[in-house]
């Protein structure tokens, strides 16, 4: 009998933690998943967005060379920019690697393929950038858990084994605790001592401490896997380079972020230039020590997120941030880089502060707008490395495409400029002022303040004005002198 009762609890545990591993398999599973799915996502928009100045002026070679800067064939299979009629312009894949999985636990994982597909808002005609990430990654992690946690099992199963053995030949009366006990594991109630003070007498009192031990034993193996699944979870988050957050937790961040309070953009220009100078390496450790300024210049005040998000480009933010404190700590920032770094004139700022609740996407959208002028103002002085807006503005609601669209339309031709003479008393035109319209599909045309009231509203008045300007200079080489009215940025 006391074999037919171990036997049958043997088979219980193992079941037990069979189904335990299979739901914990497959619960990593599908947050692998999403990650990958995200991440490609992600990867595909960063490089649509980075490809419009490239696919705007059919610059091919720009076009490969933004790509290759992104392409990373440890993460990515393939990376292509597909032309309109569905041909690669530009590619890069890689072969397969081995993922040092079993096929057989590959083929019961069936990692689905990882592609994303975004549409390239510039040009003539419908560029689509294609991403597809690699599944080994993945395929390890899930088998590394698979088998920490099969061992775990096996021990904690032998464990278990061994003292109902010993508590069936000694007798059964100490089994009202064991069961006690057992029932403490399955509800995560560990014990947090391993010695049990009884009286009982004999064996039966060991039998009852080496049961509360069992549960000791079992409730630290349990914390060691959740340390695990908290080291996951915080790779998942971390930037290899910086050692600050990545897209995905800053963008976790984001989600979390509570009124009033800010968030910004900071990028350093010129980083495709210095790794082709100065070697991957070399600007690796550029950013690693602008990440590690940044995380510094913010570290005075607890509650602050620092991230990387790609390339060049970081955002830090706080909640509860009131905005009057903002301009002081972006001063901080700028003179930290400017005291650490020679070369700090291609890193401008761009912030958003939010005073009532406001989504991650409106809040970038803020940003990404203010880190705009902040670029643009840049050439006019020191004053301008960072610019401050509120995400309640009008342009920064638009969504990114629709600024793309516009962007695009100041380099394709669509801009045209007339020009209306100012004339003096005796019928003499002392100058002209600048008219300028914009051609629209289908030939329709909007002059002056309809056509600025389209960039206007995307919150792009001074690119709309330098355009103009870069024009004039195109078009005009004698002395004639010209108005062109302008907005308060520019």
């Amino acid at each position: 009998m006391t074999r037919r009762l171990v036997v049958t609890t043997a088979l219980f545990v193992i079941l037990l933690y069979a189904g335990s591993l299979v739901f914990g398999i497959d619960a990593l599973r599908k947050s692998q998943i999403a990650e990958l799915q995200g991440e490609v996502n992600l990867t595909a928009q960063s490089v649509a967005m980075s490809l419009v100045p490239a696919v705007a002026k059919l610059d091919e070679s720009l076009a490969r060379s933004n790509i290759d800067h992104v392409y990373d064939e440890k993460r990515h299979l393939a990376m292509l920019l597909l032309g309109a009629d569905g041909k690669a312009l530009v590619e890069r894949v890689s072969a397969e690697k081995t993922s040092g999985v079993p096929d057989w636990f590959a083929s019961v994982l069936r990692f689905p393929e990882f592609t994303g597909r975004v549409p390239v808002a510039a040009g003539a005609g419908e560029h689509v950038v294609e991403v597809v990430l690699r599944s080994e990654r993945a395929s390890r992690r899930v088998w590394g858990f698979a088998l920490k946690l099969s061992w775990m099992f096996a021990v904690v199963g032998l464990c278990l084994c061994a003292l109902l053995s010993l508590l069936l030949r000694t007798g059964l009366r100490p089994l009202g605790h064991a069961r006690k006990v057992a029932t403490g594991i399955v509800d995560g109630a560990y014990t947090d001592n391993q010695q049990l003070l009884t009286n009982a007498p004999g064996d039966v009192g060991g039998v009852l401490n080496d049961t509360n031990r069992a549960s000791w034993h079992v409730g630290q193996l349990h914390n060691e896997w959740r340390e695990t699944v908290g080291i996951l979870e915080t790779e998942r988050e971390t930037d290899h380079v910086t050692g600050l957050l990545n897209r995905y937790g800053a963008h976790t961040r984001l989600a979390d972020m509570e009124a009033p309070g800010f968030v910004a953009l900071m990028r350093a220009d010129g980083l495709e230039e210095r790794s082709r100078q100065t070697g991957i390496e070399s600007s690796e450790q550029y950013v690693s020590n602008l990440g590690a300024t940044l995380r510094g210049a913010c570290s005075s005040s607890p509650g602050f997120w620092v991230g990387r998000l790609d390339g060049g480009l970081f955002a830090f933010g706080h909640s509860r941030f009131p905005a009057n404190h903002l301009p002081p700590l972006l001063d901080r920032v700028v003179s930290m880089i400017d005291d650490s770094f020679i070369d700090t004139a291609s890193i401008r700022i761009g912030a958003a502060t939010f005073e009532t609740a406001a989504g991650r996407a409106q809040m970038l959208e803020a940003a990404e707008g203010a880190l705009a002028k902040a670029g643009r103002s840049s050439d006019a002085g020191e004053s301008a490395r960072y610019v401050v807006q509120n995400v309640g503005d009008t342009a920064t609601l638009l969504p990114t495409t629709v600024r793309q669209q516009l962007l695009g339309k100041l380099s394709d031709g669509s801009l045209k400029l007339n020009y209306r003479p100012v004339i003096d008393t005796d019928d003499q035109a002392i100058a002209h002022v600048v008219v300028p319209w914009l051609v629209e599909e289908k030939d329709h045309v909007f002059k002056d303040d309809r056509a600025r009231g389209q960039f206007a509203t995307a919150g792009l008045d001074a690119e709309f004005d330098f355009a103009i300007l870069d024009h004039l200079d195109e078009a005009t080489s004698d002395q004639t002198k010209f108005i062109v009215p302008v907005c308060g940025e520019t």
